[in-house]
């Protein structure tokens, strides 16, 4: 029996707001076990070793499978996704750039020299793997290629594939043989783009087709390939942990592999658990913000907690208070920006409601 896709109000699939969440809420543990002192440090490869292996290919997935190629004018299309890339770029790298000089004014007591300023500026400029803003330059180069292969190929899905390969080669060959990371990280965006691609190719598939009592098996030994796959891509191939951000991949193939196990392991729970998990679809629909600032947060919390000692049980219960409260607190603050005029700051159109 095939299942029905559910949309809500404003015409978003259901699902892929839930395979959001999921990657948003992985991002958050994700980032915990790289704090000094957290409990989950201790378990530093498994947890870093699992989330590492899907949770941002699983974003430029969904990213293609939600691709609209309906603009024909480069112009406006290069516009809209300004509007949505570069304006957030711009107000999340300014909150940064505050946190960032108070922190060196109140803890480290930094003189506020031109230098010191003009340097932190320019590292938001030319965003070389700087903070977690890095992925919103890589998904606009992401999103303007495949506009270009969309473009050219004609959608010919042999001729998509051919251009995605090419760029993909460029980026591997790229990677192995110079190795230097590039501005607005567009290196890293040729090594994404096939993620967007192939989530553009499934679009018109039925990811649904299954039926409903074979999904959460199909899930599960999906996910438990994948994990396997990337157990020994860590073992073997690379020295720690598989981290886009940092170049550590270990093998390409074995890579790529575990990525899309996980990414096809957490569409398949996402379309399962439809019907449910809310506060993961409202989540999943506010992303953008949690990615770029909820370590904002962890280091200030961090910043406390060093002060202190802690058993390990304590620390456990802590942060997970800690990352409770990062999720309360953005869907508070999402819902205000979302609903006011502060919208706009982060490539959103305010309209203002009827009475």
């Amino acid at each position: 029996m095939k299942q029905k896709q559910l949309h809500n109000p404003d015409g978003r699939i259901e699902y892929i707001d839930l395979a959001r969440g999921i990657a948003i809420v992985a991002v958050l543990f994700g980032h915990i076990s790289l704090i000094k002192d957290s409990p989950f440090q201790d378990n530093y490869s498994m947890v870093q070793s699992v989330i590492y292996s899907f949770h941002v290919p699983l974003f430029f997935f969904i990213s293609g499978l939600c691709f609209s190629n309906r603009t024909v004018n480069f112009s406006e299309f290069l516009l809209k996704k300004l509007r949505a890339f570069g304006i957030p770029y711009i107000t999340f790298s300014f909150l940064w750039y505050i946190y960032e000089l108070a922190t060196a004014i109140i803890i480290y007591h930094k003189q506020m020299t031109v230098q010191f300023l003009a340097g932190k500026a320019l590292k938001y400029i030319l965003q070389i793997r700087y903070l977690p803003l890095w992925f919103l330059t890589c998904l606009f180069i992401v999103e303007l290629l495949f506009y270009w292969i969309l473009r050219i190929s004609k959608e010919k899905k042999l001729l998509m594939l051919a251009m995605t390969v090419g760029f993909f080669a460029v980026g591997i060959v790229y990677r192995l043989h110079v190795g230097k990371d590039l501005i607005w990280n567009a290196d890293l965006s040729l090594l994404l783009l096939p993620f967007t691609v192939v989530g553009f190719l499934l679009k018109s598939a039925n990811l649904k087709s299954l039926r409903r009592e074979r999904l959460l098996f199909a899930a599960i030994l999906l996910f438990v390939i994948g994990q396997l796959t990337n157990y020994f891509n860590t073992k073997y191939f690379s020295p720690h942990y598989v981290d886009i951000m940092y170049n550590c991949y270990g093998s390409f193939v074995l890579f790529y592999l575990s990525s899309f196990l996980g990414i096809a392991s957490v569409m398949l729970f996402s379309i399962f658990f439809e019907n449910k998990g809310s506060i993961l679809k409202y989540l999943g629909q506010n992303t953008l913000m949690i990615f770029a600032l909820h370590q904002i947060i962890f280091r200030v919390c961090e910043s406390v907690l060093l002060r202190y000692s802690f058993s390990n049980l304590q620390l456990y219960l802590i942060w997970g208070m800690i990352i409770v409260l990062t999720l309360a607190i953005f869907i508070g603050v999402t819902y205000i920006v979302n609903h006011t005029q502060l919208c706009v700051l982060i490539g959103k159109r305010y309209e203002r409601k009827k009475l």
